[in-house]
């Protein structure tokens, strides 16, 4: 999948963009509540096939949920789309999996929020290291 284009999440919609280029939408309201897997110890993804190519696009359903779970990765290292396209997945699987769909969102996050900055200030740290040693040699 390259690009999330849109989450209708009244309509249960969603807009992608294919690898090979083609835009269309995907009704998710087949995936009423998404299957843990015991033996793999995950939710399962969701697979999307795409009417032009006949390829298949994933969601992942087992990325960080809180908002600031994958923070540090999406600050140092995702573009714009990606982060947009993981909020979207984020929003998913809130509507999707029986564990999410009982808590309250803002209050997880909240909960979470001190784990974004544990990892940002061990970040900072590591990369401070990282410069020093290569100053050093």
């Amino acid at each position: 999948m390259k690009i999330i284009i849109n989450y209708n999440e009244e309509l249960d919609i969603l807009t992608i963009e294919c690898d090979c280029d083609h835009i269309f939408d995907f009704d998710l309201s087949e995936y009423l509540e998404l299957e843990y897997l015991e033996e793999f110890n995950q939710y399962q993804n969701i697979n999307i096939p795409c009417s032009n190519c006949n390829g298949i696009n994933v969601i992942n359903s087992n990325i960080g949920v809180s908002e600031y779970e994958d923070r540090i990765f999406e600050d140092i290292y995702a573009q714009y789309y990606e982060i947009n396209k993981r909020k979207t997945i984020r929003d998913i699987l809130w509507k999707k999996r029986a564990d999410l769909k009982k808590l309250d969102r803002e209050k997880y996050n909240e909960e979470r929020k001190h784990l974004y900055q544990e990892q940002k200030e061990i970040t900072e740290e590591l990369l401070l290291m990282q410069k020093a040693n290569k100053e050093y040699s």
